[in-house]
């Protein structure tokens, strides 16, 4: 379901309302309004709310109660990406930079998050703004470190710096055929 809030100013003479909703739940909190769904039209007042259900008619306009609109102001607030990390990895040969951002996308890391940059040491490797639940099977102590560190700093994200000793541990294979 497409969340969107309606914020309406109706004026007709001296008559306007403010209506505040989504596909779901209308409610007013000055002047009027008709809502109208499946042939069926509920006049809303101000302070009154309705709800449609999915394929049904509006329900009848009732006072509103003390969370009632909730869910609306949840749909609103912007919410930080929460628990969104960062890995960048020492430099390394530009091959063993590829294999890995390979086994990376192998295990869900979307390709587009898998920057690469040249230095004159090496190929370094970002992967930028990824949920955190996505290495967890792949570098489980950063995982542990990093869960920790969200209990405290729930809008920052962190960056974990990969070294050639946590390549050697998590991609042996590619390291040994690759380093």
């Amino acid at each position: 379901m497409k969340k969107f809030i309606i914020l309406l100013l109706l004026t007709h003479s001296l008559f306007s309302a403010i209506i505040t909703g989504n596909q779901s739940k209308v409610s007013v909190t000055g002047g009027s309004i008709a809502v109208s769904a499946q042939g069926v039209t509920q006049i809303v007042n101000s302070g009154q709310v309705t709800t449609i259900g999915d394929g049904l008619a509006p329900s009848k306009a009732r006072n509103v109660r003390p969370g009632d609109l909730n869910d609306l102001y949840d749909e609103l607030t912007v919410k930080p990406q929460k628990k969104n990390i960062n890995l960048k990895y020492q430099a390394v040969k530009y091959t063993l930079a590829k294999k890995i951002r390979s086994y990376l996308v192998s295990k869900k890391i979307p390709r587009y998050a898998c920057k690469f940059k040249r230095t004159s040491r090496g190929t370094v490797l970002y992967v930028k703004n990824i949920k955190l639940s996505l290495i967890k099977n792949i570098y489980p102590k950063y995982y542990k470190a990093f869960q920790r560190f969200f209990k405290n700093n729930k809008n920052k994200v962190p960056t974990a710096k990969i070294t050639v000793k946590d390549i050697r541990k998590y991609h042996r294979a590619l390291y040994i055929k690759y380093y």
